[in-house]
């Protein structure tokens, strides 16, 4: 599963925008067709998302787009459109149910049959970010998980603040449950975990406090609507030269007391067992993720 520690969102109707997302090395660049483009302007998002994926060279960037959600009236349009531009994958916002996620995914894998392209090389990301989604939230994980096209749970907190009814703090208190419980249940189903935005972009001391909370939830990326936050988030999202060194101690001195018999062992005056192993092992892996 590759790399997404940022997703850089571009209105569809910007070739100028997406030019620029292009060569700016995000792990992934979003064309939106949905809310970051005018209702009269759709058609316009559509023609000019298709040719900046058959136009532009996104290098090592993924090329994703946000199509508009499953019952709204431009959502068959948005797919007609952009398939036959093979894009690396969709967005599919506000998910609330698996009967959304199984429609998009036979829909997938009809149009790879008469492409005749390989099955399943247009992965999902779904976005939860209503009260439904959440209190579907366990069913559409178990069923994303076991999809090998789904590959991540993404959490929209404007979404889900308006659809409660909440408002909106600097805390962040009012989405805490909501944040976690879409982390949880992510890593629970073998599946990446994308955090919500950071709306201020010229606030990059509120980005990373944001990304900090993310990174600590266990969150594997973050959502971003602009340039400038592309450095510190995927920045933040890559370990650190000490974390990595660490974990490599720490994976070191577990096979060296293994070897021995021994279970939990003393490192540098921490007691080191399986979880913190396991911890180890996982921050190596997303460095060397972070390194390919």
């Amino acid at each position: 599963m590759r790399l997404r520690r940022a997703l850089l969102y571009m209105p569809g109707d910007s070739r100028r925008k997406i030019a620029r997302g292009a060569v700016s090395g995000v792990d992934s660049v979003v064309m939106d067709l949905e809310d970051g483009v005018a209702p009269n302007a759709r058609e316009t998002a559509r023609a000019t998302t298709v040719a900046c994926l058959r136009e532009l060279d996104f290098g090592r960037s993924e090329a994703l787009v946000r199509v508009n959600m499953m019952d709204h009236p431009e959502h068959e349009a948005d797919l007609l459109s952009v398939l036959p531009a093979a894009p690396a994958g969709i967005v599919l916002p506000k998910t609330e149910s698996v009967q959304q996620l199984r429609a998009l995914n036979e829909r997938l894998l009809l149009y790879e049959l008469r492409a005749g392209i390989a099955r399943q090389s247009t992965v999902i990301l779904a976005i939860v970010e209503t009260a439904r989604g959440l209190a579907r939230l366990g069913e559409i994980a178990t069923y994303a998980g076991a999809e090998r096209r789904i590959q991540a749970l993404i959490f929209g907190a404007l979404d889900y603040i308006a659809s409660v009814g909440g408002q909106t703090t600097a805390s962040g208190q009012e989405t805490f449950f909501a944040r976690s419980a879409v982390v949880m249940q992510a890593k629970a189903h073998g599946l990446q975990a994308v955090d919500t935005v950071y709306p201020v972009y010229q606030d990059e001391v509120g980005l990373l406090e944001d990304t900090r909370r993310g990174v600590e939830l266990g969150y594997t990326g973050k959502q971003i609507i602009h340039p400038a936050q592309i450095s510190p988030v995927q920045a933040a999202h890559s370990p650190t030269a000490e974390q990595i060194e660490r974990a490599r101690r720490i994976a070191a001195a577990y096979e060296a007391q293994a070897e021995a018999g021994v279970g939990a062992f003393a490192l540098d005056g921490q007691m080191v067992d399986m979880p913190v192993v396991k911890e180890a092992w996982a921050l190596l892996e997303r460095a060397a993720a972070a390194e390919a």
